[in-house]
């Protein structure tokens, strides 16, 4: 079973400076890697996506900070309206391709 824990690495950069990676592998073809400058940032953070993780599977990175923050915002405007975002998508998805087709709410 692959380890549900990213890598911490210290790198050494061109100024002399160390600063540490954290490297959580591949999601979607693209490897997650991000740099902080202290190694306890850089711990808190793999804890995070560790959590993330265990949570969520690799689903919880295939989507792009953009992409998050619109689901959030469609699904706060969605709230008590009984409707999914995924039904309001196929009712767009299906009005622009034809008027006249329409799906019933479940």
């Amino acid at each position: 079973m692959k380890s549900l824990k990213p890598n911490i690495r210290a790198r050494r950069n061109r100024a002399g400076t160390t600063s540490w990676c954290v490297d959580a592998g591949f999601c979607n073809s693209k490897r997650l890697r991000r740099f902080f400058k202290s190694k306890a940032e850089a711990t808190c953070y793999a804890d995070k996506l560790t959590v993330a993780r265990k949570n969520q599977g690799d689903a919880a990175f295939s989507l792009t900070d953009e992409q998050r923050v619109d689901a959030i915002g469609a699904l706060a405007l969605l709230a008590g309206t009984g409707a999914t975002a995924l039904f309001v998508a196929v009712n767009l998805a299906f009005s622009a391709c034809s008027k006249s087709v329409r799906i019933l709410p479940p």
